[in-house]
């Protein structure tokens, strides 16, 4: 029993009878009280344990065993429902007995716990790839229920890229007899763009894979929120630009040629017309270089009033034109609150294929002293000594 707690991850398992009576049991060192055990497989909850029980009987017989887990913390709803989903097997496997075909209890509670968590079950035959879904598997890809699910029409939902790393998954699964575990892209039959995991394990009889089975769960939710930390982590919250965590995080990949800008005259708006109107001069710089840089280049605020361009091509022309558009677009007047005031630019330039990322940066913030030293708004290549 110990051996399959540990197996199951819950904190004990025994079996005991239809009346609540424990016959055996292992793992944890307190038992929770049971209560009669009724018909079909449960879950529910006794003092701060919740314990999920299955009915083991003999073919065509009542039920004279249950086998029971526990856990002492309350589960996840996707725990909840794993669990009762592996009950369902376990006990099905087992030369003694099986669960009850067709019970009415289980079927409800494996509904409303796969409908909590959005999961469902599917399973494929091999190798003629013949499909079985669960209801939850339907409302994932919002088809009709029970409807045919030719695999390849199934495919053509997933997004390319997720179904040919999916294919390959799948495919070294059912080579070793082991298992898969994949997170997805598709479009649901009503154009809906969801992402999902699927995990699956794999039979074997006779060394031949007969098929593979799991569950699928969507986990959009989970993917937006993940996706939206990261670019809260990597964005500057005031422009909207990269901050500089992430251009530091770029520099060590290739480069082809790094700008370095610095604002020429930002201290006296500060200082004159306050920082509500500095802040303003800074979220306007950042739209201006966005109009000359465009979408695909990575612009990044890494200072007070510095700014970084890097860009992939390293073409000399390409930076300098560039830096040259920025330097002019910035020195147009910026408006505060009826009060117009000029503010410039100095950029520095350096190129990437010749050094690393330290000395790149050092050698575009050389770049861009020399474009301050030789009267600011202009710009300046790094030039070696």
């Amino acid at each position: 029993m110990t051996r399959l707690a540990a197996a199951l991850a819950v904190d004990g398992a025994g079996f005991a009878t239809p009346d609540g009576q424990w016959l055996a049991f292992g793992g944890a060192a307190i038992l929770p009280v049971l209560p009669a055990l009724g018909e079909g497989v449960r879950c529910f909850d006794v003092g701060k344990s919740t314990v999920f029980a299955a009915p083991i009987m003999s073919y065509g017989d009542a039920a004279d065993r249950w086998l029971v887990v526990w856990l002492t913390r309350k589960p996840l709803a996707t725990k909840a429902a794993q669990l009762l989903f592996k009950l369902d097997a376990l006990t099905a496997q087992m030369s003694l007995a099986r669960v009850r075909a067709g019970s009415m209890e289980y079927r409800h509670r494996l509904r409303r716990a796969a409908k909590t968590a959005a999961i469902g079950f599917w399973s494929c035959e091999l190798p003629g790839e013949q499909i079985e879904w669960s209801e939850g598997v339907y409302e994932l890809f919002e088809l009709p229920a029970g409807s045919a699910v030719p695999r390849q029409l199934i495919l053509e939902m997933y997004a390319p890229d997720s179904r040919s790393a999916m294919e390959a998954v799948r495919r070294q699964a059912i080579e070793t007899g082991g298992s898969m575990r994949f997170d997805a892209k598709i479009k649901t039959a009503t154009g809906k763009k969801r992402w999902i995991r699927i995990t699956g394990t794999v039979d074997v009889e006779d060394g031949k894979a007969t098929r593979i089975f799991g569950i699928k769960q969507d986990i959009t939710e989970e993917k937006v929120l993940a996706q939206e930390t990261r670019r809260l982590a990597n964005t500057d919250p005031m422009t909207g630009l990269a901050n500089r965590m992430h251009f530091q995080t770029r520099l060590e990949e290739p480069v082809g040629a790094l700008l370095l800008l610095d604002l020429d005259g930002f201290k006296g708006i500060n200082d004159t017309l306050g920082h509500a109107a500095g802040d303003a001069c800074l979220i306007e710089t950042a739209q201006r270089m966005a109009e000359c840089c465009g979408p695909d280049t990575l612009m990044a605020r890494i200072g007070g009033d510095e700014f970084a361009v890097v860009l992939d091509d390293e073409r000399p022309d390409v930076a300098r034109l560039l830096a040259q558009t920025i330097v002019a677009r910035l020195q147009e007047p910026y408006r505060f609150n009826g009060t117009t005031r000029k503010v410039t630019a100095s950029v520095g330039i350096a190129y990437g294929h010749v050094c690393v990322a330290d000395e790149l940066y050092a050698r575009a913030d050389q770049a861009l002293y020399a474009a301050k030293r030789e009267g600011r708004n202009t710009w300046r290549e790094f030039t070696p000594a």
